[in-house]
């Protein structure tokens, strides 16, 4: 059984990695999206003050 159990372990992380890879991306590519927004808003209330 124990066999079993690593076979299916083996199985199991790999499909997960890939899963969990492709979250903290989109999670790193929402930080910078976010930077972004209060950058721009920055910018246009310096536009507006100007």
């Amino acid at each position: 059984p124990e066999s079993t159990d690593d076979d299916q372990i083996p199985f199991s992380l790999p499909t997960k990695p890939p899963a969990r890879l492709s979250q903290p991306k989109l999670a790193e590519a929402d930080i910078p999206v976010f930077e972004t927004t209060p950058a721009t808003d920055t910018a246009k209330n310096s536009t507006d003050s100007a």
